[in-house]
């Protein structure tokens, strides 16, 4: 939103075009995120859907416990993924949107630091769900693997974010 308010001020049009390019890009790729974002909700729905059949699947025979086990290991590998990815995907918002806080309208600084929040605010949603799906999961060292990613996933994010709002609250100070 920021980023769209910005963009037809005068201020910003007399910007080198260098500028102006790079940060029309970069909200471009914001949105693009967010339609990707939104369309990991319905693959979260879907990969946990396909947890839960696994659970139901009957298990009497070695056989069908053969197979639920694997359908449930399949599951929880794909309903990983997703917030995994979603993680991803707010951290490399984050660090889009880092440089346009420079330029932003300064009227909107207020929503800049809320769309930081929110960011942040879903990146420790996806983190938690890969969190969750992990825990006590058979194959530690796989465990172990997705719960260092996420760590190191969040903690750049933190970083970034602790920044962005660090400069957007000197605005008010």
């Amino acid at each position: 939103m920021v980023g769209h308010l910005t963009i037809p001020k005068k201020k910003f049009q007399e910007l080198d075009e260098a500028i102006k390019l790079d940060y029309m890009s970069r909200i471009s790729a914001l949105d693009e995120i967010k339609v990707q974002m939104i369309q990991l909700i319905d693959k979260d729905t879907a990969a946990f859907n396909k947890i839960i059949a696994a659970f139901r699947m009957p298990k009497d025979t070695s056989t069908e416990k053969q197979a639920r086990n694997k359908a449930i290991n399949e599951g929880t590998i794909e309903a990983t993924e997703v917030p995994l990815q979603g993680a991803k995907l707010a951290l490399k918002a984050l660090e889009l949107a880092e440089p346009t806080l420079k330029y932003a309208n300064k009227t909107a600084l207020s929503d800049f630091g809320v769309g930081v929040h929110l960011i942040l605010a879903g990146l420790h949603g996806c983190v938690l769900n890969v969190k969750t799906n992990m825990h006590n999961y058979h194959d530690k060292e796989l465990s172990n693997k997705y719960y260092d990613e996420v760590k190191s996933i969040e903690e750049k994010a933190k970083k970034i974010a602790s920044s962005l709002l660090k400069v957007v609250n000197q605005e008010f100070a």
